[in-house]
């Protein structure tokens, strides 16, 4: 336990789940592994510049190598609209369209 959230810690004494509290007290569960911190995430997805007005949540699974999303389902607009991307080499497949 930490100031951060709830953490757990591998064999080689990095982090390798979390349970934190974002802005305003939403929750995210994170999941990490030895080639990339927060390979995974699950919960409120937070931005650059927090807002007491932010309301997104998803589920994100990141590819350490290009450190781009490879899977994301969340939604925008304060919660009140979603979408899905599957990202492969052929370049990204956002639903809906944009």
């Amino acid at each position: 336990l930490s100031q951060r959230g709830l953490d757990l810690i591998g064999r080689d004494g990095r982090v390798r789940a979390t349970l934190r509290l974002e802005s305003n007290d939403k929750g995210v569960l994170g999941f990490s592994d030895a080639r990339w911190e927060a390979r995974a995430l699950f919960g409120f997805l937070g931005n650059d510049a927090p807002s007491d007005k932010d309301d997104d949540w998803g589920l994100m699974i990141y590819d350490p190598d290009t450190r781009r999303d490879v899977i994301s389902l969340s939604t925008y607009d304060q919660g009140k609209a979603g979408r899905l991307l599957v990202e492969n080499r052929n370049g990204a497949h956002p639903f809906p369209a944009r």
